[in-house]
């Protein structure tokens, strides 16, 4: 690391790349002067070559094996239905999602009573 001489060339670079982001300072105009009697810019400079570079870098992959555990994931989602119970394949048997449609059931009933009447799953062919 090091540090710039307050005025210098470098300094300067360093110092207006900074006020371009301090847009809300209260002192805007004049925080150059500001910085330069009451702060220090610093900036990183390189020790030497670099050591990561294309071709330089391990083929290993440097990661640490996960430890033991008695967790478990979750399990497989159910197998699908073949396309013959949903509603693309014109099946009356399952709404779009693949799931059993729910049904009223209407038998001897009034259209307002068969939309109040409890809804129950129809069960699908494949049994799921």
């Amino acid at each position: 690391m090091e540090e710039l001489a307050a005025g210098s060339e470098p300094w300067t670079a360093a110092v207006e790349e900074l006020k371009a982001k301090r847009l809300n300072s209260p002192d805007f105009e004049t925080v150059t002067e500001r910085w330069a009697r009451e702060s220090r810019v610093l900036r990183f400079v390189p020790a030497g070559p670099s050591s990561q570079r294309p071709g330089a870098l391990p083929q290993e992959a440097h990661t640490a094996a996960p430890a033991p555990t008695t967790a478990t994931t979750r399990q497989p989602a159910r197998p699908r239905c073949p396309g013959c119970c949903s509603a693309a394949a014109g099946g009356a048997g399952s709404s779009r999602s693949g799931r059993p449609r729910a049904r009223a059931a209407v038998s001897g009933r009034t259209p307002s009573a068969a939309r109040s009447a409890p809804r129950r799953a129809v069960p699908s062919v494949h049994g799921f």
